[in-house]
């Protein structure tokens, strides 16, 4: 049998210890034979459904069962075939998943089957994930999108085929994938989710040059360089996880390790970067744990240097103190053990395999394992008593001690026996009992040899056992459940590792023993006294939860109290069982006699201390029945027999002591084997005299234990769990029961001993359903056939159904199925067309001498069955309202039908237990080699308990027809009880009868059809019939079954009740949220076939060819009937919608399943079309919002071909040549190692350029458009189809001039002004006040709508849309927008006349509209434009850019409309992505004007557009190549940076304190030197642009509007004159870019200057200027200002305030109209040095709003990590920081400071950031020097690893914060001290002596003479006590660097701090402030912590941290 089992891939080891086993094989050999052979057949003839899906769920149940019992070539072929069968198209979601899953389960072990053995074709899976995850029509809604759930199944499936992907598929993948990667744009995200799961990462080395080589460092650098956690940085983070894990020693990581540990840390989110902006999301600590474990080891010391400084800095953070968000996180990346134990098991304990080996050189070693476990020992300690529970830091210690125990189990007892014995903390305790569970193992085998070379590293651990449970026993605590649950869960693993036997003999023999041997010994000697202990604890606890029986049984319970104490009692009861099965016999009767003792003096209630008693007993007869039984049953059964003979059976009142004891009797009928055949009289006495007793609860104890009984004497089950294959009956000098403590077996070693019923139990059985079953069916025969003398009464009937019951129950294993032999249901409707045989599946679950019981009770299913037919008729006819006896029929039907002796929760519930115990003592170090004993046997009995369960689609025959028929009547019954009832036990027929669904649905379908008979109750009831799962899953599988069910159920209107209408709608959301309909075209493609074919050839499978031939016939016809099926189902739907009297509800039910249904491989009939038509003018708007979503999918559906060109990359750039004459001749290499994305020559034909727009009709027609964003920028696919030019399209006119009749339909509607102006009036409406945006679903109608009709409704749209434009109304420029946008993306099919035709309209209307926006329409006009040039080539609409750009701002509706402008123009050109440098350079030109513009809004307009387009390409993650092409971060701030050189002046009392050092350079400098000389110059020559270019902007507007100069002055408030001189100034400077106005839209402005303007020249202080208030932010040393604006978009509803309301400069005065007019600019008389101050401050406001739109730009964002070029902007942030008298300023910089100090640093840039920093330090005042200190601090955190890695850079951080520690200023010290405290704490800072020694010298300073009153006064503090507080401060955060522990130089620090406590402040306050910290953070290890200090010092400290006690 051994060398059969060989030729498989596996065969289930757990399957050849089951009774049975030697009858399986032949199972199994048929089983998989009549798979193979069927699933071929069924390719072999294309049919899909059933065929292909049924063998293929038989596939899927044989592997659950045999595992993957089948020869390698089978397997291969198995493989290839669902491989072929899951990538070929029009495949049903549903059935993709489930062959997908299938395929993941037979490639599950990689091992089994080499990269030799087989090889996939990539392109296949990648076509399948591109049409069912990325497809176009998923996401437009013409076809379902797999759920979730489905796209998990499928991701897996890819990345298991990856494996065997061949060689060149690499390169082949790239070439696919490298041209989607344009950052800029969303179609990189699918190409880095498709990379992370398609390339292969699993090579040979010899192949690396041809695999992950060739991306490797272009996806490194993409990843390294992204600034912030979005998706691509997930799905580049998997795959290097991955790589990294399977290819350990072959990639240097070492040049990235420390920028990714910086992004290990920043994803944890720590409380500094919990600050960061949202679009930071957290990175999979679990893909972090493996990434670090596959860089550790071997040669990769630096790796394990940076492992252990992560550990050390999240060290605090797992202190129990530390709580947040990031907890979660952290404890999750304790999963490090588990990694690093596979890694380890991998290395050393793995047999050889085609896997790539690990290089020698680079696996762990010893020393690796030792410095792992010493950076985890640490955390192992704080984490413990987390807060957030220790289980993560249990499973991380179940690893760790298999490692090194001799490291983590001391730390465990430790915590243990404080936390057993502690009185003040008992929290605890329940953190310390998980982690002493999983090391229970470890403890007792810590000095044994197990394959890892751990030999006696504890070999004490053993001898702590018996003091540790001893001190577990307190823990048994009846008014704690949590202590009380973990304590057992403890004891349970102890208990099953070991023998409990008194081994204290050996004291007294002869053999020698160990010392060690010895304490164990004489330990064992206590098991007794234990074992006794815990009883009565446990007997405590009953006795608590068990209050008066007669209170007890009736006393409603609440439903949290009953459930935590059946818990504690089930805990209890399994920590006996397992104490039991591992205690030796004399140990064991100990404990039996304790229980009976115990049992025999109480009487507990039956529901909570009485069944946990009883379940303890249970387990007690299954270890040893023979001995419970005898002490048990003979008082049990005599105190039974005189109970039941002294009571009356007829009384109802319940006789507790009779309960009691018979409630032991059920607990030893349900563990007892053939024991029992020794008290078969006393048995059948026992019965005879209790299960008669009218009280409820004694017949049912009876029936219980009848049931019990039966079931024990018929089943199959272990006999015995221990945890070693000999009892423990032989004395301790006869065999070494230490040797066996924690031992564990391999499965092949193991005999299972199992109780297999013979012929005397099962004869015994015979007699007992003979002696009290047969009877009582005859009885109640008699009463459902009325021949009963006298009516039984309802108690009566009750009794003897549930003795009925109990009996079919108890003897299911030996009652054969109800369908053998029974006839089988033949109506055509049951009846599924196959080509192949649909077989049920059984597996053999019984012996031979079960057999022949079974053939002894043949019919005694059927004949119960026939009895619960007729009795259940007598009570409906008779007895209606007998609710209970018909629940208990539905249970018996149940039975009948399903019940094998196990019933599905039984078996779900052992397997979960199974898995929690199995990872309790899972080693990963060993592996599944040395398992315990018992969890073993637990898992081969699992293991027939799964088989028992695993029946399925047996056949339906005419016994469960008849079931059938009255569980669907008793479904629909008047009673609720009852129908629930029913409905619940219907699904579990459904999945084991083939067919019941088909038969069930036609009376289901009854009840939905109005008759006079049918009640609301029959409808309620059918309804929740159809909504269960498996009747959902039949609805949508077919289109047939669909066609018959779905137009009944949404004409089921005969009641209106809100109930049915609720329920309707839930099965219409279940349908559609389901989505998985079946294709119309099932088609088999040849690859599929050939591999059946090979499949069948290996089966033996004959007539092959005949099966082909009929295959494709088969195909055709099967195609045919599901398009028919379709056709009438959508007539049907269409139907109802078309029935007037169709209710409201039912018809948007309807209107969605039609929707639904619609398929983007077949159009929707005209009459279908018709309906939708009609509901975009309906009445209600939900069926309005369906029609318009549906219509844009119909006419999706219609749109009409458009001719394209396939280009190869040659080709292209070929063409490139014809229009760009220098580009480069040699074409794109796409195999590039480096990264290609950029602006390149080859790419540069397809960027935006004026000189080369198609503006002629010829350019036009002849233009190559390329309309998808990301084509071009990283290269070119190897073919590209482009849409070609319009002059080479087929001509749309015809197409227009022959449409079909849907076609026809929709224009005939479209074309009516009727029609048209209702469906504009409906969209135009206001639905939700204020809530109402933008409608993609109404955009998307318009977009379909004129792309198929080109221009042909737009004179029919015109006048509404120039009548909504212009409307003020929000929802009428709302519906404008959405027909704009839907016409202006539809516009790239139409001819260059009807374009010229549409801009001749729209360009006008859109200025108006722009030079109006509001604030209502604001964000509608956004995403319009959005919208309409989103994937748009912008040389399609090069005249819309033109006009936006011509739109300049002109202060037309003050800050607001400027700022919505700007908006516009930015959201229109970042659509544009890379493609339009032009652009975004003419948009930096703007933004350059308007930096410093005094409106806040349109500052923080700049800011957006500078972050969001304009600067948003000069990153490293875009890689633009010509960076020349772009505008650049470096080159604005060159421009901006002199203009705000002026803030670094002093303009209050915050003045530096020290001056420059020598050869220090001043920050002017430094700033200059970062610029080029030229930008210097220019910006030096520019001189500040007034506000006054606005004015003059609005006035030429005006001139040119032909406003009259009355009116323009009378509006203006000025003099005739004044006006005349702008005007001849204007005119002479030229006007032609200006815009006209008309009459009304000037009087609009107009009116809303006049009162601005002249208020503003009255308070002018000179006649002759006018003062403007509408300015900026006032900067510092200006005037205060006022907030106006909030920093919002310009869209948000707070901008709704008035032009006057905006911010406005106070400061920034006299724009002078003199400048215009050639007279003076200033009064002769006016003092030169008002003016100049004027000036100067004018000045300085520029530079601060400068500063603000500077910092609003860096507070967004940045998306890059941080460059070198914003290090001379730190000086200008460090200098504004905390200004009081300007909020806005304050909070501005703050932003952008949190911006910059949270970004990751490029290597080599933090240097330039220190020298900064430095000269901020020097030339600052103390507010800049503290912002400085604060920007170190930060800096260094985020970016820990990088700044760690130049030991000068950490030499001159550290000077720097020394110095800045004996700074004058108070603030700066404590910030210094602060930083100095965060460096040493994450050991970049080393604490020597040298640092010791400066701060004693510090400290001890000798304090100055009393200060004078003048010196006090002017606040002056002496140069004395700033060093002796410098010297405090800097000891102070020593003592803070270590929170939670004490270094030796610590005592040493705390007694000289105490000498300062006395000294003047502020000294004392730091003083006192340190040492109340470390008295806060060193509490909870004090213990162990004051060791380290002398007595002496002790006393100081306790005098000083304890105050005194003024109480004698």
């Amino acid at each position: 049998m051994k060398k059969q089992q060989d030729d498989f891939q596996k065969v289930n080891p757990y399957t050849q210890h089951l009774p049975y086993a030697e009858l399986l094989d032949e199972e199994a050999n048929e089983m998989l034979q009549d798979i193979i052979t069927n699933l071929s057949a069924a390719i072999l003839q294309r049919e899909i459904r059933p065929g292909v899906v049924f063998w293929v769920s038989r596939l899927d149940h044989y592997m659950r069962i045999y595992d993957q019992r089948f020869t390698k070539e089978q397997h291969i072929l198995l493989v290839k075939l669902l491989y072929s069968f899951i990538t070929q198209p029009y495949l049903s979601y549903n059935v993709v998943e489930a062959c997908s899953r299938i395929l993941t389960d037979l490639l599950r072990k990689i091992k089994r089957l080499s990269r030799d053995d087989l090889v996939l074709d990539w392109r296949p899976l990648y076509d399948l994930v591109r049409r069912m995850c990325f497809c176009k029509t998923n996401r437009a809604g013409a076809l379902h999108a797999p759920t979730m759930k489905t796209s998990n199944r499928i991701w897996l499936c890819v990345r298991k085929c990856r494996i065997y992907f061949s060689v060149e598929s690499t390169q082949e993948m790239l070439n696919e994938m490298r041209p989607m990667l344009c950052p800029s744009d969303v179609v990189c995200d699918d190409a880095l989710l498709m990379m992370s799961n398609f390339l292969p990462i699993l090579l040979p080395p010899e192949h690396h040059d041809k695999g992950f080589k060739l991306w490797f460092e272009e996806l490194m650098e993409l990843w390294l360089n992204m600034a912030h956690f979005d998706s691509r940085c997930a799905s580049l983070m998997h795959l290097f996880t991955n790589l990294a894990e399977v290819n350990i020693g072959y990639i240097d990581w070492t040049p990235y390790l420390p920028r990714l540990f910086n992004i290990f840390l920043r994803g944890f989110r720590l409380p500094p970067f919990q600050q960061r902006t949202t679009k930071d999301n957290t990175i999979s600590s679990d893909m972090t744990a493996r990434f670090i474990i596959s860089m550790l080891g071997g040669q990769s010391e630096p790796a394990m240097k940076l492992f252990y400084k992560l550990m050390l800095t999240l060290k605090n953070f797992y202190h129990p103190s530390n709580t947040g968000h990031f907890q979660v996180r952290i404890q999750r990346f304790l999963c490090l053990a588990k990694y690093f134990c596979i890694r380890y098991h991998k290395e050393r304990l793995t047999s050889p395999s085609w896997l790539p080996t690990i290089p020698e050189e680079h696996r762990l070693t010893d020393d690796d394992v030792d410095k792992f476990c010493l950076c985890l020992q640490p955390i192992v300690e704080v984490s413990m008593f987390s807060r957030y529970g220790s289980m993560e830091t249990a499973k991380l210690l179940r690893d760790l001690v298999m490692l090194r125990p001799e490291l983590f189990i001391p730390i465990v007892l430790d915590k243990s026996y404080a936390a057993l014995t502690t009185l003040t903390e008992p929290h605890q305790i329940l953190n310390v009992m998980p982690c002493l569970s999983v090391v229970a193992r470890a403890l007792l085998m810590a000095g044994k040899s197990v394959g890892t070379g751990n030999i006696a590293r504890y070999p004490e651990g053993p001898s702590h056992l018996l003091r540790v449970v001893h001190c577990l026993l307190p823990g048994i605590d009846p008014n704690d459940f949590s202590k009380t649950v973990l304590t057992s869960t403890v004891i349970s693993a102890f208990a099953a590792l070991l023998p409990i036997v008194d081994c204290s003999a050996l004291l007294h023999s002869d053999r020698q023993l160990t010392e060690e041997e010895r304490t164990l010994c004489e330990a064992s000697a206590q098991w007794e006294d234990f074992l006794l202990q815990l009883l009565d604890r446990c007997f405590c606890v009953f006795e608590q939860l068990s209050l008066d029986p007669e209170v007890s049984n009736t006393r409603p319970r609440v439903m949290d109290e009953s459930s935590q104490e059946s818990l504690m009692g089930a805990k209890l009861s399994t920590s006996i069982l397992h104490l039991l099965q591992q205690c030796s016999p004399p140990l064991f009767e100990v404990v039996c006699k304790r229980m009976f003792t115990f049992a025999t003096s109480h009487v507990l209630e039956s529901k909570m201390a009485g069944g946990a008693f009883a379940d303890m007993l249970e387990n007690a007869c299954q270890v040893n029945p023979e001995l419970v039984w005898k002490i048990f049953f003979p008082h049990c059964c005599q105190t039974v027999l005189q109970l039941a003979a002294d009571g009356d059976p007829k009384s109802e009142k319940a006789d507790h002591d009779l309960i009691w004891n018979l409630q032991l009797m059920t607990s030893l009928g349900n563990g007892v084997d053939e024991t029992a055949l020794l008290y078969k009289e006393e048995i059948v006495s026992l019965l005879k005299a209790t299960l008669h007793i009218r009280n409820k609860e004694t017949y049912s104890m009876a029936s219980d234990f009848l049931a019990g009984l039966l079931g024990s004497l018929t089943t199959l089950f272990c006999t015995e769990k221990r945890s070693t294959e000999e009892d423990f009956s032989a004395s301790p000098e006869d065999r070494d029961y230490l040797k066996d403590w924690g031992a564990g077996m391999h499965i092949d070693d193991i005999t299972v001993k199992w109780h297999v019923p013979n012929e005397d139990e099962l004869d015994f059985v015979g007699s007992l359903l003979e002696e009290f079953l047969d009877p009582e069916i005859k009885i109640l025969q008699d009463v459902a056939g009325d021949k009963c003398e006298t009516e039984m009464d309802k108690e009566e009937l009750h009794l003897r159904l549930y003795i009925i019951n109990a009996c079919l129950e108890g003897a299911a294993a030996i009652l054969p199925d109800l369908g053998v032999g029974q006839k089988l249901v033949n109506e055509p409707r049951l009846q599924l067309d196959s080509v192949v045989p649909l077989k049920a599946q059984t597996f053999r679950i019984t012996c031979p001498s079960q057999d022949k019981a079974a053939a002894k009770h043949a019919t005694r299913r059927l004949d119960s069955a026939n009895f619960f037919h007729n009795l259940l008729e007598h009570i409906l006819k008779k007895r209606e309202d007998d609710t209970t006896a018909q629940n208990m029929i539905v249970n018996c039907y149940c039975s009948l039908v399903t019940d094998e002796g196990c019933p599905r929760e039984k078996m779900e519930a052992r397997q979960m237990y199974n898995d929690n115990i199995s990872t309790i003592f899972f080693d990963r170090v060993t592996g599944k080699k040395h398992r315990l004993r018992s969890v073993l046997i637990d898992r081969v009995e699992l293991q027939h308990l799964k088989r028992m369960v695993s029946r399925y689609s047996m056949p339906l025959t005419v016994a469960h027809v008849a079931i059938l028929d009255q569980l669907l009547k008793l479904s629909l019954s008047r009673y609720t009880v009852v129908r629930i009832s029913a409905q619940q036990v219907l699904p579990a027929l459904t999945s084991r009868l083939f067919g019941c669904i088909r038969y069930c649905l036609p009376g289901v379908l009854d009840c939905l059809k109005e008759s006079e008979t049918l009640t609301h109750e029959h409808l309620k009831g059918a309804l929740f019939v159809m909504l269960m799962e498996p009747f959902l899953r039949y609805m949508s599988g077919r289109y047939n079954d669909m066609l018959m069910i779905l137009p009944p159920l949404l004409q089921a209107d005969h009641s209106d009740k809100p109930s049915i209408v609720s329920l309707v709608k839930l099965i219409i959301r279940e349908l559609l949220v389901q989505g998985n309909y079946p294709s119309l075209n099932e088609s088999m493609s040849d690859a599929c076939v050939e591999s059946a074919c090979q499949l069948a050839e290996v089966a033996g499978v004959s007539g092959v060819q005949d099966m082909i031939s009929a295959g494709r016939l088969n195909e055709q016809r099967t195609s045919e009937a599901n398009v028919e099926a379709y056709n009438g189902l959508l007539t049907s739907l269409v139907q109802i919608l078309c029935d007037e009297k169709v209710r409201l509800s039912h018809l948007q039910f309807c209107g969605g399943v039609l929707s639904a249904l619609i398929r983007h491989d077949y159009p929707l009939p005209a009459p279908a079309i018709k309906v939708y038509l009609k509901g975009l003018v309906h009445d209600v708007l939900l069926y309005r919002r369906l029609s318009w979503g549906t219509m844009s999918i119909v006419l999706r559906q219609l749109r009409f071909p458009t001719d394209k060109i396939v280009y190869t990359a040659a080709e292209l750039v070929n063409g490139c040549k014809q229009k760009d004459k220098s580009a480069m001749s040699e074409q794109i290499d796409n195999t590039s190692k480096t990264f290609p994305g950029g602006l390149r020559k080859d790419n540069h034909w397809i960027l935006y350029n004026p000189d080369d727009l198609p503006t002629t009709k010829e350019a036009w027609n002849n233009f190559q458009f390329v309309h998808k964003p990301h084509l071009g920028y990283a290269g070119w696919p190897q073919k590209l189809p482009l849409l070609a030019p319009p002059g080479q399209q087929h001509s749309l006119a015809e197409h227009l001039s022959d449409l079909s009749e849907s076609e026809t339909m929709i224009r005939d509607a479209f074309s009516s002004d009727e029609f048209v102006g209702k469906l504009v009036g409906f969209f135009s409406q206001e639905v939700q006040k204020g809530r109402d945006i933008f409608d993609s679903g109404r955009f998307q109608l318009f977009k379909a709508l004129f792309r198929n009709y080109l221009d042909s409704f737009v004179a029919i749209f015109r006048p509404h849309v120039e009548r909504l434009a212009v409307d003020p109304l929000e929802n009428n420029q709302r519906c404008a927008a959405e027909i704009i946008a839907g016409m202006l993306a539809s516009c790239r099919h139409w001819s260059y006349e009807q374009i010229e035709s549409l801009k001749e309209w729209l360009v006008p209307l859109l200025k108006t509209v722009f030079q109006k926006v509001s604030v209502d329409s604001s964000r509608d006009w956004y995403m319009c434009l959005t919208s309409c040039v989103g994937d748009r080539d912008p040389r399609s609409l090069y005249w819309l850019y033109e006009l936006l750009f011509s739109c300049q701002l002109t202060a037309l509706g003050g800050s607001f409309g400027d700022g919505s402008r700007l908006h516009l123009l930015e959201r229109t050109v970042c659509e544009t992505e890379w493609k339009a440098p032009v652009l975004l350079h003419r948009m930096n030109e703007l933004l350059q004007r308007n930096i410093s513009n005094p409106y806040n809004m349109i500052r923080r307009s700049v800011a957006n557009v500078l972050g969001s387009s304009v600067l948003r390409y000069d990153c490293r993650s875009m890689a633009v190549q010509f960076p020349g092409q772009v505008p650049l971060c470096k080159d604005f701030l060159a421009d901006v940076l002199p203009k705000m050189q002026v803030l670094l002046t002093s303009d209050d009392n915050d003045s530096p304190n020290h001056t420059p050092a020598d050869g220090a350079t001043s920050l002017s400098q430094q700033s200059a030197s970062a610029t080029s000389s030229a930008s210097m110059a220019t910006a030096a020559q520019s001189p500040q642009q007034a506000p006054i270019i606005d004015l003059q902007a609005v006035l030429a507007t005006a001139l040119k509007s032909g406003v009259d100069l009355s009116q323009l002055s009378s509006a203006l408030g000025l003099p005739t004159q004044h006006v005349e001189a702008i005007k001849d100034k204007i005119e002479s400077a030229g006007g032609s870019s200006v815009p006209t106005l008309s009459a009304d839209e000037w009087s609009l402005v107009a009116g809303q200057l006049a009162g601005q303007l002249t208020a503003a020249a009255a308070a002018a202080p000179d006649s002759s200027t006018i003062v403007r208030n509408d300015g900026g932010d006032g900067g510092d040393g200006a005037s205060k200002t006022t907030d106006g604006d909030t920093p919002m978009s310009p869209g948000s509803s707070s901008d709704s305030e008035s032009d006057s309301q905006d911010e406005v400069d106070q400061a920034h005065v006299k724009p002078s109209f003199t400048s215009l007019t050639s007279q003076p600019s200033a009064d002769p008389a006016a003092d030169p040095a008002t003016t100049e101050q004027d000036q100067a401050k004018e000045e300085r406001a520029a530079a601060t709003r400068t500063f603000k739109t500077v910092c609003s730009w860096i507070s967004l964002g940045l998306s890059d990590p941080l460059s070198g070029i914003f290090a001379p902007l730190l000086p200008l942030i460090c200098s504004q920081q905390g200004r009081e008298h300007d909020p806005e300023l304050a909070q501005i910089v703050t932003m952008a400071q949190r911006s910059i100090v949270f970004s990751l640093l490029q290597p080599g840039d933090f240097e330039k950031f220190l020298v900064s920093l430095q000269q901020s330090s020097v030339n600052l005042g103390w507010r800049g020097r503290k912002a400085s200190l604060n920007f170190v601090k930060c800096v260094i955190t985020t970016n820990l690893f990088t700044a760690s890695m130049n030991a000068s850079d950490m030499e001159k951080c550290l000077h720097l914060v020394l110095t800045l520690l004996e700074d004058e200023q108070q603030e700066v010290r404590m910030e210094a001290s602060e930083c100095l405290s965060g460096m040493i704490h994450v050991q970049l800072v080393p604490v020597s002596e040298s640092l010791l020694e400066r701060l004693r010298g510090l400290a001890a300073t000798p304090l100055p003479k009393k200060r004078t009153l003048a010196q006090l006064a002017a606040n002056y503090v002496p140069k004395g006590l700033v060093l002796r507080h410098a010297g405090t401060l800097g000891l102070c955060s020593l003592i803070r660097a270590f929170p939670y522990s004490v270094p030796s130089w610590m005592p040493e620090v705390l007694m000289i701090l105490d000498r300062h406590m006395a000294d003047p402040s502020p000294i004392q306050g730091t003083v006192r402030e340190a040492l109340s910290e470390f008295k806060r953070t060193h509490h909870d290890n004090w213990e162990a912590d004051k060791l380290k200090f002398s007595d002496e010092q002790l006393q100081v400290l306790t005098e000083l941290l304890i105050s005194p006690s003024y109480y004698v």
